[in-house]
């Protein structure tokens, strides 16, 4: 794939436009890329790919490269991309993140974060969710994240979907990334209650990083220290559940009475 020799990257985020996270890695993106922020006006952390539709979105031109949202970043995406403030310009790539802390496992189904670059590939363009275990990381995050993001311009796009990345950086990386896939088994959560008024309320709390994790997965190499890339896939579609799909569908209860 050859590449201008300014790239165009759109940033987004769920922590905020003024997040450490966001803010660091912006600084590093520039130093290689053409780069424009487009990111929620607050946090809007685990609001997964919801977008905005019974209201309009606002939008806040804080410089002519940042701009705020008051939507999540899946409306950060689509606002970039169907609005002026690229310029009428197709970004060649987009990263959302740093997030400040993990986002692992089936935590990518409730991240933002994650959501972000999945609206980026649902557009046609190829993305980076970055993570970060510990804000203490996000300057390593940032450049673990640009190291990426030179590799993923410079590489052939596969036919389909664009790629879309989730990497996740650990306390005190090794230098070297792996390659992994999802841990998919359910974490140890649960939730906290609450009393407020009278009423009692649940309080959710995150899933535990001290299970046994699946070999090859991105937990396993966050445990032992090394930083997670997963390729993500758009497709949902279930393929060896065709049969009992069909079955079910076509199921009369009479024939068993």
């Amino acid at each position: 794939m050859t590449i201008n020799a300014s790239p165009l990257v759109l940033i987004t985020n769920d922590d905020g436009i003024n997040a450490e996270g966001i803010i660091a890695l912006h600084n590093v993106l520039k130093q290689i890329a053409k780069v424009v922020v487009v990111a929620p006006s607050q946090n809007r952390s685990a609001c997964s790919h919801s977008i905005t539709v019974r209201r309009p979105v606002r939008h806040q031109a804080l410089s002519a490269d940042r701009h705020g949202i008051d939507g999540t970043p899946a409306d950060c995406v689509y606002f970039a991309l169907h609005s002026q403030v690229l310029a009428g310009e197709r970004p060649n790539l987009v990263l959302s993140g740093i997030n400040h802390g993990p986002n692992l496992g089936i935590d990518t189904h409730y991240s933002g974060t994650v959501a972000g670059a999945r609206e980026a590939v649902l557009r046609g363009i190829p993305a980076i969710a970055v993570s970060s275990c510990q804000r203490e990381t996000l300057e390593q995050a940032a450049a673990i994240a640009a190291r990426v993001a030179k590799g993923l311009l410079h590489a052939t796009q596969p036919p389909g979907h664009p790629v879309c990345l989730n990497i996740n950086v650990p306390p005190n990386p090794h230098p070297d990334l792996r390659v992994t896939s999802l841990h998919e088994r359910y974490q140890a959560q649960g939730s906290v209650p609450v009393k407020l008024n009278h009423a009692q309320q649940l309080w959710a709390h995150g899933p535990s990083m001290h299970e046994e994790a699946a070999q090859g997965s991105d937990i396993e190499a966050v445990q032992q220290g090394y930083v997670s890339v997963t390729p993500l896939r758009l497709q949902s579609t279930f393929a060896e559940h065709i049969g009992i799909a069909a079955y079910a569908s076509q199921f009369k209860p009479e024939e068993t009475a």
